[in-house]
């Protein structure tokens, strides 16, 4: 059985000539299990620490370890050949500014303040860790040249999102502010960054700066833009209810196209903007011809909302203009309308759709759904003559609508539909036995019985004569 002693020896045995990884990885174990053992540590870490050609992460981690056994000697002087010297990662010189706070906290400011002024080059890899630093040390008003220029250079959204906190914790609305004027003359060679900027001062509460950045945004190239529904997005959290006027010009400046406009209504919506705000924007996508299927919906579903006198009759005569659409428009039309009990417009659309051939099942059954909800449930007798009067449904169709009438709720007129499926030339046996299980299923054999002994009456071939009485046969069993 292994001894503790023996395994310390063991450890002590690696790290003496182990790469600096892994001897930082032995001092760790061999700080809890050997707490007499610290002269061995420290000069084991020191080895790493003092070693030019060992990797400032790893000299960092035995600096660390140097400071938790008491041991100070050379960690200064580490911290700021890092903050000073060639080093250009961001990580690693914010661990030295770190670790150069612990050692001398708000008194080393100064010191901090000339070395990362006397660091020779300083790429935009270094900048965030730079900026970190100095904001550590209370040297907000170092900070602008690190951050203009990582702004400028740098694509990493996380890293530029993470000075901007570290700024506003040390400076707060100050910070907001400079960043705004930083930003007035950002070059934008890839893409704008300014309503990422944006994006995160949202999220910290300056919704005015916030709103400056995608102005700025918004009136440059479009050649670099962001995305038009996203900035206007971020200009109607920032300024709330009210953005309204100011979102609809843009719009219009910036010559948005219907899905833009939907999406920008969409957001005043969710902002509770004024009917005044967002009427402009709906009528807009109605009337503009190249409007999508779903941003005339969506357009048609707040104008009713929100101006329940025209709406509908808006609605209708942008519909009446389009010069396309058709029968997929109207079906998604219908429980919109149907929904403001907009019962003359409902009938309207849903007569066209009958009157339509090539009328689908999907649509049959938004048909039904609408009328249902502007004539009342009362009304299902009246709405299945209109609908049968109209076209010749196929047993598909009609299948579709019983299995509809099925799940709300009205037996009796499922029943005779499903009754018309099993009776019907030439369906398929399948079709025809489902649709007799459900008349059983609900009770209705009386009514299955009837309907299949009249077809029996004056059949149209003997081959549906046989497939009626095996039904028949069928439903007589299960009694």
């Amino acid at each position: 059985m292994a001894s503790l002693s023996g395994g310390i020896q063991l450890l002590k045995d690696i790290a003496a000539t182990a790469p600096p990884r892994a001897a930082l990885d032995c001092c760790r174990h061999l700080s809890s299990l050997d707490p007499r053992g610290a002269p061995f540590q420290i000069e084991t870490l020191r080895r790493v620490l003092t070693n030019s050609r060992v990797e400032n992460w790893y000299r960092l981690d035995a600096a660390e370890q140097l400071l938790e056994l008491g041991e100070v000697d050379g960690l200064y002087e580490l911290a700021h050949s890092i903050v000073a010297g060639p080093e250009q990662s961001s990580q690693v010189i914010e661990r030295a500014g770190e670790l150069w706070f612990e050692l001398g906290g708000q008194n080393s400011a100064e010191d901090v303040r000339n070395a990362v002024a006397s660091k020779k080059e300083a790429i935009a890899w270094s900048l965030k860790g730079l900026a970190a630093t100095l904001l550590l040390f209370g040297l907000a008003c170092e900070v602008p040249p690190f951050a203009r220029r990582l702004f400028n250079e740098s694509a990493d959204d996380e890293e530029i999102n993470e000075l901007i906190d570290f700024w506003i914790d040390s400076a707060g609305s100050d910070a907001a502010d400079q960043i705004v004027e930083i930003m007035r003359d950002h070059p934008a060679w890839n893409s704008d960054e300014r309503p990422s900027v944006a994006r995160r001062l949202l999220s910290r509460g300056f919704n005015m700066q916030a709103a400056e950045l995608i102005r700025m945004s918004l009136a440059a190239s479009p050649v670099t833009r962001f995305n038009l529904n996203r900035e206007l997005g971020f200009l109607i959290e920032a300024l709330g209810a009210e953005a309204g006027p100011e979102t609809l010009a843009w719009c219009e400046k910036l010559q948005a196209n219907p899905n833009e406009y939907a999406a920008v209504m969409n957001h005043l919506i969710r902002a509770e903007a004024s009917p005044n705000s967002i009427l402009p924007l709906a009528q807009k996508v109605l009337y503009h011809p190249g409007s999508g299927n779903q941003a005339f919906v969506t357009a048609a579903k707040a104008l009713c909302q929100r101006d329940p006198q025209q709406g509908s009759t808006t609605v209708l005569e942008a519909l009446r203009l389009r010069p396309y659409g058709g029968a997929a428009l109207r079906s998604l039309l219908l429980p919109v309308l149907a929904k403001q009990g907009e019962f003359a417009a409902v009938s309207e659309l849903a007569q066209k759709l009958l009157s339509d051939p090539g009328v689908t099942t999907p649509e049959l059954s938004a048909v039904i759904e609408a009328w249902l909800a502007t004539m009342g449930r009362g009304a299902i007798r009246e709405i299945m003559s209109r609908i049968e009067a109209s076209i010749p449904l196929t047993v598909e169709q009609v299948t579709a609508m019983a299995t509809l009438l099925t799940n709300e709720g009205f037996p009796d007129e499922a029943v005779r539909l499903w009754c018309d499926v099993c009776t019907t030339p030439r369906t398929t046996p399948q079709t025809r036995w489902r649709a007799l299980q459900n008349i059983m299923d609900m009770g209705a054999n009386r009514q299955a019985d009837q309907a299949i002994r009249e077809a029996l009456v004056a059949p149209p071939s003997p081959g549906e004569a046989l497939m009626l009485r095996r039904l028949l046969a069928w439903l007589t069993a299960s009694h």
